[in-house]
């Protein structure tokens, strides 16, 4: 079964882990913190972070 990594630019890089993988028919995401680009912890509402 193939792997496909996905990733974007929108959110604060990390070296250590994917921001999600497809597998067949399902897609894992991982868990993300709210900062931007700049690594800065962002003040938004749970409900404007997952927007």
């Amino acid at each position: 079964m193939s792997k496909e990594f996905i990733s974007t630019n929108s959110v604060f890089p990390s070296p250590v882990f994917s921001q999600a993988i497809k597998v067949g028919h399902f897609v894992y995401v991982s868990g993300q913190v709210g900062d931007d680009l700049t690594g800065k912890l962002s003040n938004a509402t749970f409900d404007n972070e997952v927007k």
